[in-house]
Formats: structure tokens, sequence, C-alpha cells
């Protein structure tokens, strides 16, 4: 063999293991969504729950259960699956407040048996401050949720 084809077969081998190592899938990116849940049948905001039955979707305050506006729902579940941990933005508790968290006025939002409490809108206004439950890390991630807004059962009636 000549030096021209031993440098053409270490090519192709090369190129041959990078697509390997592409298709293998190593240098994906892990997705870090809080809400895996394809389906989600029920959600709690503080007290109150908005759940489906029967294809229909209530709020439920104790006792009470009034129908539910299904296209506010439908976008926020959509906002709720695309909650992820990717963006890190602290892990100083007295920072917490600066972001909406931690203080008087606390959105948790429980899905399944996780809940993360809601913070401020961020900066771009296309994300939002938010930490797991009773943890001082926060994060920032892609999706603008008004606290102030579904905090309100009313926003959710119909």
């Amino acid at each position: 063999m000549n030096n021209k084809n031993v440098l053409l077969s270490f090519v192709l081998i090369f190129c041959l293991v990078i697509f390997i190592f592409l298709k293998s899938g190593l240098f994906d990116r892990k997705e870090n969504n809080i809400f895996t849940n394809n389906e989600i049948d029920k959600f709690c905001i503080n007290n109150y729950c908005l759940e489906k039955n029967n294809n229909v979707w209530f709020v439920v305050e104790g006792n009470n259960k009034d129908e539910a506006k299904v296209e506010m729902i439908k976008i926020y579940l959509d906002k709720f699956k695309k909650i992820s941990t990717d963006d890190l933005i602290s892990t100083n508790p007295s920072k917490l407040n600066s972001f909406g968290l931690g203080d008087n006025e606390k959105l948790i939002l429980k899905i399944d048996n996780k809940k993360i409490e809601i913070g401020n809108v961020g900066g771009s206004f296309d994300q939002t401050y938010f930490r797991k439950e009773n943890e001082n890390t926060v994060y920032l991630t892609k999706v603008t949720i008004d606290k102030n807004l579904i905090m309100n059962i009313d926003y959710w009636k119909k």
C-alpha cells in the first residue's frame, strides 16, 4: 500500500468512528424537564386544583367545582411541560426574594408528586424564575408564567 491509500483508509476509519459516536447518542443533550408526564390530568396551584374528569376540565377548591377554560389550560400545560433545569441562575438563599421566590405570595405548582415554586417573569419576558419546593437553587426556564395571574382562581373559571 502506498501512502495515499494509508491516508485514505485512516480518514475513512476516522469518519466512521465519528459517525458511530454521533449515532450512539453520547453527544445528545439531556432534557432536564421537571414535568415529563405526557398526559397531565390534574395540577394544583396553591390551595386549588384543575382536574380533568370525563374529558372536561374543572377548577376544584374544597367542595366547590366549576368548569374551567380549556383553552387556558392547554396553553399552560404546554408551558408546564417545558419547565426545565437547564439554566441554573443562583444557589444563594439570600437572593431568593430578588427572583420572586420565598416570599409571602408564593405560587406552588404541583403536578403528580413534584412541586415547584414559581417566581417572577425574567428580564426578557419570555422566561420565568423557579425553584424546586424548599430548595435554594434558582433556575430560569424559557416560558412565561405570570404567577399573579394564575394564582387567581377566577382566571381559570369559565
